[in-house]
């Protein structure tokens, strides 16, 4: 059997990492941090095969997290999808200007996260 792949749920609300594990925990091995600077530490120890990484986070924020995790040598191959409740187009654009893998808005359903997650996966499967 192949062996699940990892996902590192990065948000500050306890809920919204226990919902999203919820949704993916029986296909995915699901890895938490409820903050930027956990979420550095993290990806680097476990290597995930992809980081869901919530923008508005008390001290380092989604955007920061991610630029960090796509400059460091360790951790910027590692597909990253923004997941956010702000609805602004410029957020959008600023994620994918940091290198962000994917860009998704809350609130999600458990076919948007697989979908998300599925779409990272392939296109780092074709790089």
């Amino acid at each position: 059997m192949a062996k699940k792949k990892k996902i590192l749920v990065v948000d500050d609300e306890p809920n919204i990492r226990l919902l999203v594990k919820n949704m993916l925990g029986n296909r995915y091995n699901v890895v938490e941090a409820g903050d930027g600077n956990e979420a550095v530490t993290k990806a680097q120890e476990e290597k995930p095969d992809v980081v869901l990484l919530d923008i508005l986070m008390p001290g380092k924020d989604g955007f920061t997290t991610c630029n960090q995790l796509k400059a460091n040598k360790a951790t910027k191959d590692i597909p990253v999808v923004m997941v956010t409740a702000l609805q602004h187009k410029l957020d959008e654009k600023l994620a994918l200007s940091l290198k962000a893998d994917g860009y998704m808005r809350k609130p999600f359903t458990s076919e948007d996260l697989l979908n998300a997650i599925h779409s990272v996966l392939s296109a780092k499967h074709q790089k």
